[in-house]
């Protein structure tokens, strides 16, 4: 009997965690007449929503004949769009406060409303649609564009970082690189996290070409990709970037200190046709790192990054995306390597992040940890942790890292 009092208590537990999980989008629906009904519709996609809200579809059948006020709250911020429907349908009006924007809407059917509407937000109220995203960047720590360490500004900054300061083709003990030495490396990686009451997954993977032009001179290509589900809706995402290492102190041939200047130039395209949200941008920045050995095994590394960006007007589907995007991310932050053997390294390291103009998480903090073996001379496999804390944002993610040198 105990036992089964166990499970059902399970149950219990596992079913309220699944009815009370958060949508990217809810709407909120209350009629205005006498009857007072109220209902709340949750979901992925922001253009059935409107097509269920406008032409009264499942639950809101029994509101036919009745006008109704509808809410709609974009990534757990409430009110960010309004909709007020007449008693017969065929009449609404669409307010966007932090857009400042009203508009009515009439039509001959509730079909033809609702088309009208949609075609308006792919096209003229693009803009209002984009400005209430702007708005939801600065307080929704599950953004899209900005605001947040899984916004497209935090990862683009967190992927040169990765790969001009943290070097996923750190050479081993005993094989410096040389002049017109060619490394190519493949980094993936995965986890869960966790945006205030939102749940997500991602997925990333990076193609990373680092190119050794002498001694005090490298040029580092890399190309990101990303996918993010957050409950349900997805979200698309591409990059590339050039970075430029160069030793004002030391050598890129020896193992002494060495201070690093590293300035970059990139861009990130993200999209979610769920939440009818993204946008294009373009980063340009520096690293500055003081590397200084330890004996024969330690490696400790001092880092500083920073790094603007810019959106770029892009159309996707007719919608306008963010366009107006106007941000800086700095990173403080120390690695330790340790050389165990000439064929085996472990690291870690530890960043302090802060978005300089408003943003939902304004500061957050990211701690990994990771071997990597060379398995044999031109061949590197390596594999890691990493953590990313901040005000209602966490997230842990493992990744993989597989290299070739030639």
């Amino acid at each position: 009997m105990k036992g089964i009092g166990v499970q059902v208590w399970f149950a219990l537990l596992l079913m309220g965690v699944v009815l009370n999980a958060a949508k990217p989008l809810e709407i909120y629906v209350q009629s205005t007449s006498g009857s007072g009904q109220t209902f709340q519709i949750g979901g992925t996609n922001i253009d059935g929503l409107i097509t269920q809200v406008v032409e009264r579809q499942g639950q809101l059948a029994v509101l036919v004949g009745q006008p109704f006020d509808a809410q709609l709250s974009y990534l757990g911020v409430p009110n960010s769009a309004r909709l007020n429907i007449s008693a017969n349908g065929l009449s609404a009006t669409l307010e966007i406060p932090s857009a400042n924007f009203k508009k009515t809407f009439t039509a001959a059917t509730p079909n033809q409303l609702n088309n009208q509407i949609q075609n308006f937000l792919r096209k003229e109220g693009s803009s209002e649609l984009a400005e209430m995203r702007r708005y939801v960047n600065t307080v929704s720590p599950a953004g899209i564009t900005d605001g947040n360490p899984y916004s497209t500004t935090a990862l683009l900054a967190s992927e040169f970082f990765d790969a001009l300061a943290l070097d996923p083709n750190r050479t081993f003990g005993d094989e410096p690189r040389q002049p017109g030495e060619v490394r190519l490396s493949l980094i993936s990686g995965g986890g869960a996290y966790n945006a205030s009451t939102f749940h997500g997954w991602r997925l990333s993977a990076r193609v990373q070409a680092d190119y050794r032009v002498n001694r005090k001179l490298s040029l580092v290509a890399i190309l990101p990709f990303n996918y993010l589900n957050l409950e349900g809706s997805q979200i698309y995402g591409v990059g590339g970037g050039l970075g430029v290492p160069i030793a004002i102190l030391g050598n890129f041939e020896e193992r002494k200190t060495r201070l690093t200047v590293a300035p970059f130039v990139g861009g990130m395209f993200r999209w979610s046709e769920d939440l009818a949200g993204g946008g294009a941008m373009v980063s340009a920045g520096a690293n500055a790192s003081l590397t200084v050995p330890l004996g024969e095994h330690w490696e400790p590394s001092l880092i500083v990054q920073i790094s603007d960006y810019r959106g770029v007007p892009f159309d996707v589907d007719g919608y306008q995306l963010d366009k107006v995007v106007d941000q800086q991310v700095l990173k403080v932050g120390g690695q330790v390597v340790y050389r165990i053997t000439d064929s085996l390294l472990a690291e870690g390291y530890a960043v302090a992040n802060r978005f300089l103009q408003d943003a939902a998480v304004q500061n957050w903090v990211t701690v990994g940890a990771g071997l990597k073996l060379r398995l044999w001379r031109q061949w590197f496999i390596g594999g890691g942790y990493e953590l990313d804390s901040g005000a209602d944002f966490n997230a842990n993610a493992g990744r993989l890292t597989l290299g070739v040198r030639f």
